[in-house]
This record gives C-alpha cells, sequence and structure tokens, in this order.
C-alpha cells in the first residue's frame, strides 16, 4: 500500500512523499488510516488528544495560527476515530515536526 502526500507550492521542499507501507496498525493490530487535517470537522479532537497528552497542551487557537502561517496536518485515524496527530511545516531546507500525539 502506497501513502501519497503532495503539495503544489514550488516552494515546497518535497513536493510529493511517497511512503512504502506493509500494513499501518496500533500496538493492538487496530487499522490506521492517515489522511490530512479537516479544520471544521478535527479541531475539537485534535485539541482533546493534545490536552490528553502534554501538560502545557496547545488550545484550539494555536493550532488554528499554525494552520494559517502556512503549517499541515496529518491525522490518524482507526474505526473508533481520531487516534493521533502530527503538525509540520516545510521550507526549501527543512521538514519540521511542530507537535504531534
Amino acid at each position: 500500500q502506497l501513502l501519497n502526500m503532495s503539495r503544489g507550492d514550488d516552494h515546497s521542499l518535497l513536493h510529493t512523499v511517497t511512503f512504502k507501507m506493509k500494513r499501518l496498525t496500533t500496538s493492538n493490530g487496530t487499522p490506521v488510516v492517515l489522511r490530512p487535517f479537516q479544520s471544521s470537522t478535527d479541531l475539537k479532537e485534535v485539541v482533546r488528544i493534545e490536552g490528553e497528552s502534554y501538560a502545557d497542551a496547545w488550545d484550539a487557537e494555536t493550532f488554528l495560527y499554525f494552520l494559517e502561517e502556512g503549517s499541515q496536518c496529518m491525522i490518524a485515524e482507526t474505526e473508533e476515530g481520531i487516534a493521533g496527530f502530527m503538525l509540520y511545516a516545510e521550507t526549501k531546507s527543512k521538514f519540521h515536526i511542530e507537535d504531534i500525539a
């Protein structure tokens, strides 16, 4: 199975990243799907997971700030819902993970 993440921005470090995966699962074998963040439906769950993961958790406004500034967010989802996320930014020379839970 292949996962493709593409960006049309000519200034991005990686225009297309392809990951070859045998099978992505949780530690108990539950299948996981990676997909792009969808602000209207995902923000509440991302903030909840952030709060459960960190004592100094970011709030919704902080996430929205980073997204408005050009960061991207990938969602890890199981049948039961969102299991985790990764917020990242890329420039011509760097790929930076800003937050992960």
